[in-house]
């Protein structure tokens, strides 16, 4: 019937419309191109990267035979062969061509090497391999599917990252603007610059290993985590995009909010089926017994020439949770989703600086030189999901990113610090929710106090550590009681008693931040006491909300500015450092 009709990919008919039916064939190409891409991230998630690549190479070929192509479905492909070809490199399956100065018998085993077609002569002892490896050239476009090789000094990481800008431009405007695959699109490009800077350090050639183009990564995945949260108007920073006229709400007459401003938008400039639709959203409520929702009919009037950004907004939240739920495969909704995009932010300036990433952000990426990365005590964090091939244990796990700033030397015995950049693939994702759900808690009880112990916090600080390092959710409450038992001073019963070890880096750090949040003294100094025994309970409850901001994997990523924290997950994070920038200059 119609249902499946429509869920084909055939677009519903009126009884009256008399034109000619379009081809079956070309009608159903996105749909084929659709599913193609769903079954190659089904390989690569079970680590059949040799059909996912054959999956991969129909879908680009399919793209040129689309006659209207979904931008989101070219962006999905363009996620799709970045994490192949990042899986290919990390699993050392990656098909590389030879150098230009490499021997007959690995030239001629280049895949490449007979792409234009050219057949050498029949009596050249080449002509058999030509006859045997050779394949007609394409007459389309093809994109890289072979590394090129580089020459000594060149890595290819200004070009990659330009490629993943462009693609971000289009996610960003034509493609929707869907945040997965923003987030996508920049793990790869980070995932990228962390295996070239790598491969640079290990090298004794080649410009120093900076982390200036990581720090706009990472500022660019905080940019897209705060849009996102805007789009549910969950910011102080689109607050003033939330007021809504409370008139209309309410049912009274608003003839004045009907005018362009600020919080309206234009029934004009948006796609007529989404406005049509949230008129009659609009005119449907009240139909309840009670009649307390409806809207005047001064409203109803109004709302056909323009509508309230929040009402705007919120449709088109529903329209992408609509997609999402069937995973884009209704290809028409997801394309008047893309268009409500689009239309906002051409018409809204409100709509596109508050909810949009923005151009400068993704400029700062391929800037060059980059942008130099501030100094500070700011703490970046990207939670996504672990690799092909990482050990799981049976256990449900995540990863996440860190950026550390770097510190400059404050006076003549301060230490410099450079800025690092940190992975972990392996934390516990359940040990994860029980610390947020356990820190949450935590700020509620030291609300009403005036004081905390600081045994509680310590214990809760290495608990975090923990957690961050991986350590198993079984595991983590008994290696912590353990490591506070051989931290403490020994028993008068028991002197000699054996103690399991700890670790000092950590027992140091632990230490140095409890110190900062110590309260007062009683005779008025501000120097805290170097074991206190209480702690200033909003200095500690400024600190769990910062931890708070860091492990709560469901906001992506985000950025935390606290001086204490940043020391303290400098040594916690230490052992999982894989890229190290310079020491920041004195002056």
């Amino acid at each position: 019937g119609g249902e499946v009709a429509e869920f084909a990919g055939f677009r519903r008919r009126h009884a009256s419309d008399s034109r000619e039916p379009p081809n079956t064939h070309l009608e159903l190409m996105p749909l084929l191109l659709h599913c193609e891409l769903r079954l190659a991230r089904l390989c690569m998630s079970d680590g059949a990267l040799s059909e996912a690549e054959t999956l991969l190479k129909n879908a680009e070929s399919r793209l040129t035979r689309c006659v209207f192509l979904v931008p989101w479905l070219y962006v999905q492909f363009c996620v799709h062969k970045l994490q192949w070809r990042r899986l290919a490199h990390r699993l050392e399956v990656a098909k590389v061509r030879p150098a230009p100065d490499a021997g007959n018998h690995l030239v001629y085993r280049d895949p490449k090497i007979w792409a234009k077609g050219k057949c050498p002569p029949t009596d050249s002892p080449l002509f058999r391999t030509f006859m045997a490896r050779a394949r007609p050239p394409p007459l389309s476009p093809e994109s890289c599917w072979v590394a090129e090789a580089r020459r000594s000094g060149q890595d290819g990481l200004e070009e990659f990252l330009q490629e993943v800008v462009n693609a971000l431009r289009v996610a960003t405007r034509e493609g929707g603007h869907d945040y997965s695959q923003v987030f996508a699109l920049l793990r790869e490009a980070l995932e990228e610059l962390l295996r070239v800077r790598c491969l640079r350090s290990r090298s004794a050639a080649g410009p120093p290993t900076t982390t200036d183009t990581a720090f706009a990564l990472f500022a660019a995945m905080e940019r897209a985590a705060e849009c996102r949260r805007a789009l549910h108007f969950e910011t102080s920073a689109s607050s003033a995009a939330a007021a809504v006229p409370e008139a209309a709400a309410k049912g009274k007459d608003a003839k004045g909010a009907a005018a362009a401003g600020p919080g309206m938008v234009d029934c004009a400039q948006l796609p007529p089926r989404v406005a049509l639709d949230v008129q009659s959203s609009i005119q449907r409520q009240g139909a309840d017994a009670e009649l307390d929702l409806s809207y005047s009919a001064a409203a109803c009037q109004d709302a056909q020439k323009a509508l309230s950004l929040m009402t705007v907004v919120k449709h088109l939240f529903s329209m992408r949770r609509e997609c999402d739920m069937f995973g884009s495969t209704y290809l028409g909704d997801r394309l008047l989703c893309d268009h409500l995009h689009l239309a906002l932010t051409n018409c809204s300036e409100k709509y596109a600086s508050s909810k949009v990433v923005d151009e400068a952000t993704l400029a700062a990426i391929v800037a060059n030189p980059p942008a130099a990365a501030p100094l500070g005590t700011d703490a970046f964090v990207h939670w996504a999901s672990p690799d092909v091939g990482a050990p799981t244990e049976g256990r449900e796990q995540i990863a996440f990113f860190a950026f550390l700033s770097g510190v400059a030397a404050e006076g003549e015995e301060g230490e410099a610090l450079p800025a690092t950049v940190h992975r972990c693939e392996e934390v516990d994702l359940r040990a994860l929710r029980e610390l947020s759900d356990a820190l949450e808690g935590d700020v509620l009880r030291c609300m009403p106090a005036t004081d905390v112990a600081t045994p509680f916090l310590a214990r809760r600080l290495r608990i975090v550590s923990h957690v961050l390092r991986g350590a198993p959710a079984e595991t983590i409450a008994a290696v912590v009681d353990a490591a506070a038992s051989s931290s403490a001073p020994p028993s008068p019963k028991s002197p000699s008693a054996p103690r399991p070890a700890t670790d000092v880096e950590l027992d140091a750090a632990v230490d140095g931040l409890v110190s900062k949040l110590a309260a007062a003294a009683p005779d008025g100094s501000t120097s805290p006491r170097p074991t206190p025994e209480t702690l200033d309970s909003e200095k500690v409850q400024e600190l769990l909300r910062a931890v708070i901001r860091f492990v709560d994997f469901r906001r992506t990523a985000a950025r935390v500015s606290h001086p204490g924290l940043a020391a303290f997950l400098r040594v916690v994070l230490g052992p999982l450092v894989c890229l190290k920038g310079a020491l920041p200059s004195s002056g």
